[in-house]
Protein backbone atom coordinates (compact mmCIF):
# COMPACT_ATOMS: atom_id res chain seq x y z
CA UNK A 1 0.00 0.00 0.00
CA UNK A 2 1.76 3.24 -1.05
CA UNK A 3 1.90 6.24 1.42
CA UNK A 4 -0.26 8.83 0.66
CA UNK A 5 2.19 12.62 0.35
CA UNK A 6 0.56 13.35 3.79
CA UNK A 7 2.32 10.22 5.98
CA UNK A 8 5.75 11.66 4.28
CA UNK A 9 5.02 15.02 5.22
CA UNK A 10 3.30 14.07 8.56
CA UNK A 11 5.73 11.53 9.69
CA UNK A 12 9.01 14.04 8.75
CA UNK A 13 7.23 17.14 10.56
CA UNK A 14 6.72 14.71 13.44
CA UNK A 15 10.38 13.72 13.88
CA UNK A 16 11.35 17.52 13.12
CA UNK A 17 9.11 18.47 16.15
CA UNK A 18 10.26 15.74 18.62
CA UNK A 19 13.59 16.88 18.33
CA UNK A 20 12.42 20.27 19.27
CA UNK A 21 9.75 19.36 22.34
CA UNK A 22 10.30 15.64 23.05
CA UNK A 23 6.94 15.38 24.09
CA UNK A 24 4.99 12.60 25.63
CA UNK A 25 1.73 11.24 23.82
CA UNK A 26 -0.43 13.44 25.91
CA UNK A 27 1.27 16.43 24.09
CA UNK A 28 0.86 15.08 20.53
CA UNK A 29 -2.49 17.29 19.76
CA UNK A 30 -0.20 19.91 19.43
CA UNK A 31 1.63 18.28 17.31
CA UNK A 32 -1.67 17.16 15.35
CA UNK A 33 -2.55 20.86 15.31
CA UNK A 34 0.75 22.07 13.94
CA UNK A 35 0.61 19.39 11.28
CA UNK A 36 -3.26 20.77 10.32
CA UNK A 37 -1.89 24.19 10.53
CA UNK A 38 1.00 23.27 7.88
CA UNK A 39 -0.99 20.91 5.51
CA UNK A 40 -4.30 21.67 5.88
CA UNK A 41 -7.37 19.75 6.61
CA UNK A 42 -7.62 18.05 3.50
CA UNK A 43 -4.60 16.27 4.61
CA UNK A 44 -4.99 15.28 8.06
CA UNK A 45 -8.34 14.13 6.67
CA UNK A 46 -6.39 11.92 4.14
CA UNK A 47 -3.86 11.06 6.89
CA UNK A 48 -6.45 9.59 9.31
CA UNK A 49 -8.18 7.68 6.61
CA UNK A 50 -4.81 5.85 5.62
CA UNK A 51 -4.39 5.35 9.62
CA UNK A 52 -7.85 3.66 9.73
CA UNK A 53 -6.73 1.71 6.65
CA UNK A 54 -3.29 0.71 7.85
CA UNK A 55 -4.90 -0.59 11.70
CA UNK A 56 -7.57 -2.45 9.98
CA UNK A 57 -5.25 -4.55 7.92
CA UNK A 58 -3.78 -7.44 10.24
CA UNK A 59 -1.23 -8.47 7.44
CA UNK A 60 0.45 -4.93 7.89
CA UNK A 61 3.22 -4.78 10.32
CA UNK A 62 2.79 -1.00 11.23
CA UNK A 63 6.25 -0.61 12.90
CA UNK A 64 7.97 -1.47 9.18
CA UNK A 65 5.76 0.97 7.72
CA UNK A 66 6.44 3.46 10.36
CA UNK A 67 10.10 2.97 10.46
CA UNK A 68 10.45 3.02 7.04
CA UNK A 69 9.05 7.17 7.65
CA UNK A 70 11.72 9.45 9.13
CA UNK A 71 9.80 8.66 12.43
CA UNK A 72 11.92 5.95 13.34
CA UNK A 73 13.09 6.04 16.96
CA UNK A 74 10.38 6.34 19.39
CA UNK A 75 7.90 3.98 19.09
CA UNK A 76 7.37 -0.13 19.17
CA UNK A 77 4.46 -1.07 17.13
CA UNK A 78 1.92 -1.14 19.98
CA UNK A 79 2.76 2.48 20.37
CA UNK A 80 2.76 3.09 16.82
CA UNK A 81 -0.71 1.30 16.92
CA UNK A 82 -2.05 4.12 19.64
CA UNK A 83 -0.66 6.83 17.55
CA UNK A 84 -2.27 6.30 14.54
CA UNK A 85 -5.84 5.80 16.59
CA UNK A 86 -5.11 8.74 18.78
CA UNK A 87 -4.54 10.90 15.31
CA UNK A 88 -8.01 9.15 13.82
CA UNK A 89 -9.73 10.27 16.72
CA UNK A 90 -8.06 13.67 16.90
CA UNK A 91 -9.28 13.95 13.53
CA UNK A 92 -12.75 12.78 13.80
CA UNK A 93 -13.17 15.27 16.47
CA UNK A 94 -12.45 18.18 13.72
CA UNK A 95 -15.71 17.00 11.78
Amino acid sequence: MTPPRSFEAFSSQFHADLDITNPDLQSFKRLYEGFRTWQGDDAVMELAAYFEQLRGDDQIDLEAVWFNSKADFLFSGQDVRRLFEDFENWAASLR
